[in-house]
């Protein structure tokens, strides 16, 4: 089990001590998180009931 995803990917470049894939890796699901948070929140907006 967990032989998938990105994860797995990391793990697995940490073993093969390439850390220049590992810090990469690690920012970019640090700047696909701010992406997800910030169109989240931009939705949140538009549905929010206002009285």
């Amino acid at each position: 089990m967990g032989g998938t995803g990105i994860g797995y990917y990391v793990w697995n470049e940490w073993n093969n001590l390439d850390l220049t894939s590992v810090i990469f890796s690690i920012l970019m699901i640090g700047v696909v998180g701010m992406l997800l948070d910030l169109a989240l929140s931009t939705v949140a907006r538009l549905v929010t009931y206002q009285e």
